[in-house]
């Protein structure tokens, strides 16, 4: 009421328990009556952590990339819901928003006060702003590969790394085949190695092995979660 949103998201599953249902259709009335544009986007608040973070992203960069600034209250939901708010907060939202935290009055409603209230009655003061210290994404040309990984199940080949780069328009990379010389396949390798995967593998995002003939990538659950932060275009570099 007081921040006089243009639009605001509901992320919830209002099917999945007569709980949410219920109070998806209170807060709705709310909105309505006060004039407000909301969406529904539809996933497990409780539970689903990756799904929450992935849509959170989404909506944050498509928001920010239309010059909007985005509030996110991480107390709206329970604890899984709080920590994938944060994290996309941390990840998105320097200098294009914030996160805030509200303060209810108590936790013991009534039974009657449960069906108008939920689980806390009230808000106690101003919503406290949440510091947001930046969660730093991987560069340009990692983000190609933690998609490309996602998009793979989670393992890929260096061959197939060489040519998500070269689609992306990574200058210095080009797709390989039996054709290609071993001398530029070893290149690329040292390249991708060095300059790509090496701050990964610091980072704990993925792994890699050898396999057979084929040199490995795979994501580490680190990298499972920030591959899920992933969601605009990567912009082509040259």
């Amino acid at each position: 009421k007081e921040m006089r949103p243009h639009r605001v998201y509901l992320l919830c599953n209002p099917e999945s328990h007569p709980f949410q249902l219920h109070f998806y259709r209170r807060v709705v009335d709310h909105l309505d009556r006060l004039g407000i544009k909301h969406d529904l986007v539809r996933v497990d608040a409780n539970s689903d952590l990756r799904g929450l973070i992935r849509e959170l992203s989404r909506l944050m960069t498509t928001e920010i990339a239309a010059g909007n600034r985005v509030h996110v209250n991480i107390s709206a939901a329970g604890r899984i819901g709080a920590v994938a708010s944060t994290l996309a907060s941390m990840a998105h939202l320097e200098n294009h928003g914030k996160a805030y935290y509200v303060r209810p009055e108590r936790y013991d409603p009534s039974e009657e006060e449960r069906m108008r209230h939920g689980l806390s009655v009230g808000m106690s003061a101003d919503p406290v702003d949440i510091p947001l210290f930046p969660l730093r994404l991987p560069s340009p040309e990692g983000q190609v590969v933690l998609r490309e990984l996602e998009e793979r199940g989670g393992s890929a080949r260096y061959f197939d790394l060489f040519a998500a780069l070269h689609r992306a328009g990574v200058e210095g990379y080009k797709e390989v085949d039996r054709e290609t010389s071993r001398e530029l396949k070893g290149n690329l390798t040292v390249r991708l190695t060095k300059t790509v995967l090496r701050p990964l593998l610091d980072a704990r995002l993925v792994t890699t092995e050898k396999k057979g003939r084929n040199a490995m990538v795979h994501l580490a659950q680190g990298g499972e979660y920030m591959a899920s932060m992933l969601t605009a275009p990567i912009a082509k570099r040259t």
